[in-house]
């Protein structure tokens, strides 16, 4: 009696092991990340199908922001800013997330104006801070979102404006930012 073929899928199941994943999760992961390089390292840095190695990730990291990805670029920023993998090193954290910043990473921008609002890696520029955090937030970012309504509301970098701060905070806060969502039930108490 003759076997019917097996399926696509189990032919898929059947693929060798690499990084302890099988070659179709490895490419999953791949496309995710759009850079092989990157896919590594986010593979080591959160342990995905393998043990977490942050030394690694590093690396893996480093390779894909020598090829101008830019969410490796912001990736080797947070090793740089946590110490991860490296020596913790605020100046290169920052620029890193310049880097990516000007490739368009959202994270990336956030980030950039945090490191400007805290005087973290460059020196303290407020106006630098709204800049990237604004740019972040109109992109979507809910974490920006909520700190240019902290911004506006604290006069750093903008005119101290509460109307503005709050329709930033309702932004974050509907967007589903945690903190953003406390902050308004503080507000309707």
């Amino acid at each position: 009696m003759r076997k019917s073929p097996p399926s696509q899928l189990a032919r898929l199941r059947c693929l060798p092991r690499v990084f302890g994943m099988t070659v179709l999760a490895l490419l999953i992961q791949v496309a995710f990340c759009g850079n092989v390089f990157s896919a590594a390292g986010n593979m080591y840095e959160l342990g995905r199908g393998t043990k977490r190695n942050y030394r690694r990730a590093f690396e893996w990291f480093r390779k894909a922001a020598a090829r101008d990805d830019a969410d490796a670029q912001n990736d080797l920023g947070n090793a740089y800013l946590r110490g991860r993998g490296t020596q913790r090193n605020p100046v290169a954290a920052c620029y890193w997330f310049l880097k990516s910043a000007k490739n368009g990473t959202p994270d990336a921008r956030t980030n950039a104006g945090l490191m400007y609002k805290l005087g973290t890696g460059v020196p303290r520029n407020d106006a630098q801070a709204v800049k990237w955090v604004r740019l972040a937030a109109d992109q979507g970012d809910p974490h920006a979102m909520f700190l240019l309504s902290r911004l506006y509301q604290e006069g750093l970098g903008v005119p101290m404006n509460a109307p503005v701060a709050g329709i930033w905070l309702r932004k974050a806060a509907a967007a589903g930012y945690g903190p953003a969502k406390r902050a308004m039930d503080k507000l309707v108490v």
